[in-house]
């Protein structure tokens, strides 16, 4: 009768489901995953360009310190001091001054490679200086003249200088080098400048670094004004990278960003110059990991897919076979007469299934309502009858206290008596089945103990502590008299007067209480279990089946039928409690404020 459309619509369902969540687990994994490699080679080339900018520092550190180390010696002070004014060079004509010479920079290049050397050029041009391959320079002073960079230098007022690379002059001027300058002067007098120059062979040397797969960084140098300086490499796009970098610049200490997706570049300011440091290095490397790991990410989440896929028609052919197998046993069990089962027209288990449910439902829920009206009017009635026994036992005390108090007083306080006694039995007979505000319980039990005042007058005390603030809550008729007739018939029966009653109403916590407690005899601790045995029991009986005859038979009078009247009207959340507090025995009962019922 019915076609696998169902299975194969909630397959191909579920299906595109994990298909989208695959896949935007899949795009999230492949976002998260190159994001970090992307972070990680951007904080490996920072890194890379920080240990960089420290190891030049020092080495232009170590060179500064080299020349102040020569320019504070008595040897050259004493030398450049006596060279004369001639127009020749003076370390030219005199070997043993420029052997000396050469000596002390020999102290000072010892141990260093051979990519370095030290000159001095006086005011007057006369110059003389070595490497470490104890190579001599001498240069006439109509060549020095012709140098303007080395005139600008001597004509300067500073102290040292960092100059950016330029052309070694002194002995190839193929060759680019770094120079360090410093200043030869006294007190007053200049006598000239020392240049330490270091090749940029050994600075590449320095800062060219390889990895595992022997993948060389280069770099590139700009003056403090962005100008294109250096490149370490002829073939690099150094137009293509300052392009980028002026659009990156930031204020930060170094910055990080892409060359055309095919070089990562980091910049850094020299933090002894205002120099400024490109390190670039090639990502093809990383380009393929991330293609890598693109077709990873592809084959996992793929195979993943044909699992679940599997697992998923295996589950919906479980699913939907005991779904077929009950719809058919539905519609073919034998159900009420009323019952009509409309069978659906579309080829769906699950549509026939639901509406031979709904149907079923329907009826259950009409006759289920019939059964809560038919218990209603039975607790309704058994709460009536609760509260009319109350009348004749309530007479027959009130008769009884008026007797023995005409016995023993004149016609006014009878009088007074039978005018309370009027309004007793007014409010018994009126609100009949209706709730009334705790205000009127509490005038009730005002005019009964004014009854019992007068017919015991000293011996009895009343104490009011009332709380206006709750007179206005609705509760069943009748609930506070059987806890005050209950201190007369049992708490004063057998105790000497004097008698006191304490009549207490207040709010907490969101509740309201009244309590009523007496200085006579406590509860027995058997009659307190015995007490509250029956009244479970009676909270038990509502929910069989017992005729009206058989239900009040079970009652009692007093405290049981308040407490019973107590949870019927609160549908259980009632608060009942005895306890006893030095000479009092306490009895309180209560109910949440927010939930009051009329």
């Amino acid at each position: 009768m019915f076609k696998r459309n169902f299975q194969i619509t909630l397959y191909l369902s579920c299906c595109f489901i994990i298909t989208l969540a695959m896949s935007a687990c899949a795009f999230l994994f492949y976002q998260y995953n190159s994001q970090l490699m992307i972070n990680n080679l951007k904080n490996n080339t920072a890194s890379t360009l920080v240990l960089l900018d420290m190891q030049l520092n020092n080495v232009l550190s170590d060179m500064n310190s080299s020349l102040k180390t020569i320019q504070t010696s008595d040897n050259f002070l004493n030398i450049i001091q006596q060279i004369p004014y001639s127009d020749a060079n003076y370390f030219a004509s005199q070997p043993s001054q420029s052997s000396n010479m050469k000596n002390i920079f020999r102290t000072i290049l010892y141990s260093k490679s051979s990519d370095r050397c030290i000159h001095y050029i006086s005011n007057n041009l006369d110059n003389v200086g070595t490497s470490v391959s104890n190579s001599s320079a001498y240069f006439g002073k109509v060549k020095l003249r012709s140098n303007d960079d080395l005139l600008h230098l001597l004509e300067a007022k500073n102290y040292e200088a960092f100059l950016l690379p330029h052309q070694d002059y002194w002995f190839s001027k193929e060759n680019q080098v770094i120079s360090v300058v410093r200043w030869v002067r006294s007190t007053y007098q200049s006598y000239g400048i020392l240049e330490y120059t270091i090749q940029m062979s050994e600075i590449k040397k320095l800062l060219t670094m390889s990895d595992n797969n022997q993948k060389e960084y280069e770099f590139m140098i700009l003056d403090e004004n962005n100008n294109f300086i250096y490149s370490s490499d002829d073939l690099l796009d150094t137009e293509a990278v300052l392009n980028v970098y002026q659009k990156n610049q930031s204020n930060s200490t170094h910055n990080t960003f892409f060359v055309n997706n095919s070089y990562i570049a980091s910049e850094k300011t020299f933090s002894l110059t205002n120099w400024k440091l490109i390190l670039i290095r090639n990502i093809s490397d990383l380009t393929m990991e991330i293609h890598k790991l693109i077709k990873i990410t592809i084959f996992t989440f793929f195979v993943i897919f044909i699992v679940v896929a599997l697992f998923l028609y295996v589950l919906t052919r479980y699913l939907t076979n005991p779904l077929r197998s009950l719809c058919k046993q539905l519609l073919t069990c034998k159900l009420s007469p009323d019952v009509k089962i409309n069978v659906a027209t579309e080829s769906n288990e699950i549509i026939a299934l639901t509406n031979t449910i709904q149907d079923i439902l329907s009826q259950i829920y009409i006759q289920n309502n019939k059964l809560v009206e038919t218990r209603k009017r039975t607790l309704r009635a058994h709460y009536d009858a609760m509260e009319a026994q109350l009348n004749p036992h309530f007479l027959y005390n009130t008769l009884s206290v008026i007797g023995a108090s005409a016995l023993n007083t004149g016609n006014i306080t009878v009088s007074k008596m039978c005018s309370e006694l009027a309004k007793l039995l007014r409010y018994t007979i009126s609100y009949s089945g209706k709730s009334v505000p705790l205000e009127n319980e509490i005038n009730n039990i005002q005019s009964y103990l004014f009854i019992m005042k007068t017919r015991h007058e000293d011996a009895l005390e009343c104490i009011w502590e009332l709380d206006e603030t709750i007179n206005d809550i609705h509760v069943p008729k009748l609930i506070l008299q059987p806890l005050v007739e209950n201190c007369f018939q049992h708490g004063f029966q057998d105790i000497a007067p004097p008698w006191k009653i304490k009549i207490k109403s207040y709010q907490a916590d969101g509740n309201w209480y009244v309590s009523v407690a007496n200085n006579g005899s406590p509860f027995s601790i058997d009659k307190k279990e015995q007490l509250f045995q029956r009244f479970e029991q009676y909270k038990n009986s509502f929910f069989e089946e017992y005729d009206s005859n058989q239900f009040l038979e079970k009652q009692g009078f007093g405290l049981e039928n308040t407490v019973i009247r107590l949870h019927i009207f609160y549908s259980g959340n009632e608060y009942f409690q005895i306890s006893t507090q030095n000479q009092w025995t306490i009895i309180t009962i209560g109910s949440k404020i927010n939930e009051q019922q009329n």
